[in-house]
């Protein structure tokens, strides 16, 4: 009986899920060995939680710094994004006339 494709997929992108909290738990173990200080556990589970979405959103403007880099060495504009605050176009459509 082969493997579903989930489990295969998942083996796939466990490094890329682990990678941020390790990332901050190994900084936090050289904080605590080179400064002598103790990291509190709130702290170092708020930020294990947090690096992923952070983390994505670092490369999210990372690829839009780059396309607007590359846009701009065109002569070209990039188009007008939808305001978070303004819902976007959910806003534009239900707007009274």
């Amino acid at each position: 009986m082969p493997l579903p494709p989930g489990i295969p997929y998942l083996a796939k992108q466990l490094p890329r899920v682990l990678a941020p909290p390790l990332v901050v738990y190994c900084a936090k173990l050289a904080i605590e060995r080179l400064g002598n200080t103790i990291v509190p556990t709130w702290i170092t589970t708020t930020a294990c939680l947090l690096s992923g979405p952070a983390l994505f959103i670092v490369l999210v403007q990372y690829r839009d710094y780059g396309h607007r880099r590359e846009a701009a060495a065109h002569g070209a504009m990039m188009p007008p994004a939808l305001s978070w605050l303004s819902w976007g176009i959910v806003h534009a459509l239900h707007k009274p006339r």
